[in-house]
């Protein structure tokens, strides 16, 4: 299933991969803060509602918006890093 919302992502892929996440010993907080953070790096993406919602929020034309996609992709990238490292590899939350 493909969707372009955040929460509709998380949905998703926490019923695709929870299974295997506490199969593995992960907690259920830390595998949704993972999930989380990846569903948040497509959200900035021309389809996601996030990508529409900041834009217009400051009246910025499209081309304008499509400017700052590298930028997001770096933070949302790094979200998703840090998330893992945190929750994944050092166990925190549990």
């Amino acid at each position: 299933m493909a969707t372009a919302s955040t929460t509709a992502g998380t949905a998703v892929a926490s019923g695709v991969f929870s299974p295997t996440l506490l199969e593995l010993g992960v907690s259920a907080l830390a595998g949704a803060a993972m999930i989380h953070a990846g569903a948040t790096v497509l959200d900035h993406l021309p389809h996601g509602s996030f990508f529409h919602a900041t834009g217009g929020s400051v009246n910025m034309q499209i081309h304008e918006r499509l400017k700052l996609m590298p930028y997001e992709t770096l933070v949302g990238l790094a979200i998703t890093f840090i998330s893992t490292l945190m929750f994944g590899f050092f166990g925190f939350a549990g």
